[in-house]
């Protein structure tokens, strides 16, 4: 079944393979919990739409949510995060790259796009909400020429990071990896950042896209300040694509009892 409804330019909809990695409840069961695992080049937004219809006809209980892995390991081993979590427990969460919710009593049916595994909400500024039945083909929060961005490491910088911009060329290939080109500029010159040179190089090479027939060129500029002002976890995130993200580290924001 494909959730474009009418819309003949996908009526050759193609849902991608998945495995199971762990599941809980049954169709009698008023609920269903599964994490599943699909291909890297499988997460774009056509193919999660065929997906999502997969799910609905296969997965009877009124509530069914499943979070949709770009590793199978993960979604074997993954297990919700609380206040305290072990590296093995983080990476798990970090390879969800999306969620499949549908509530039939209730006539809420969605994909919840998650680039960041770690950052789940719903309201993250960085996580696209497609409900369904979908209606044309849907853009993303995050994306470049029409390209979604469906993974990027989770952001983090040590508390002696040196303030600065460094701008980073690459190109996005046609199976959405991102190869690295050259540091293009520092700012400021005299005070090159080593710390955010080699962020901006991890974290840019982790970064996959949608994939494509074309080869797209990027130049993306990352910078660093530092604010008084508290911020939830200690730092903001500001994607401004296709050329740059604002990160900002502060005080942790405490929150109020």
């Amino acid at each position: 079944m494909c959730l474009f409804g009418s819309l003949n330019l996908f009526a050759d909809c193609k849902a991608p393979h998945y495995r199971i990695g762990q599941i809980h409840g049954a169709d009698t069961a008023p609920s269903i919990l599964l994490d599943i695992s699909i291909r890297p080049e499988d997460f774009a937004p056509n193919r999660l739409i065929c997906l999502a219809g997969v799910l609905r006809q296969k997965y009877r209980a009124p509530v069914v949510t499943a979070g949709i892995f770009s590793s199978h390991k993960a979604a074997v081993n993954y297990q919700i995060l609380g206040s305290d979590n072990p590296k093995h427990a983080l990476l798990w969460a970090s390879k969800r790259h999306a969620v499949y919710y549908n509530d039939s009593e209730a006539h809420e049916e969605y994909l919840l796009l998650i680039p960041d595994g770690l950052s789940l909400g719903v309201t993250s500024p960085f996580n696209t909400r497609i409900d369904l039945p979908a209606v044309g083909k849907p853009s993303c929060k995050l994306e470049i020429n029409n390209r979604c961005l469906f993974q990027f490491e989770h952001m983090g910088f040590p508390a002696d990071a040196e303030p600065g911009a460094v701008t980073l060329t690459g190109r996005i290939e046609r199976s959405g990896k991102v190869t690295i080109g050259q540091i293009e500029d520092v700012r400021p010159a005299a005070a090159s950042s080593p710390a955010l040179d080699n962020f901006a190089r991890r974290n840019l090479a982790n970064w996959r896209f949608e994939p494509s027939h074309d080869v797209d060129d990027i130049r993306i500029r990352f910078s660093l300040k530092r604010v008084d002002t508290p911020l939830e976890h200690g730092i903001d995130v500001q994607f401004a694509l296709p050329d740059r993200v604002d990160i900002k580290i502060g005080p942790m924001l405490i929150p109020r009892q």
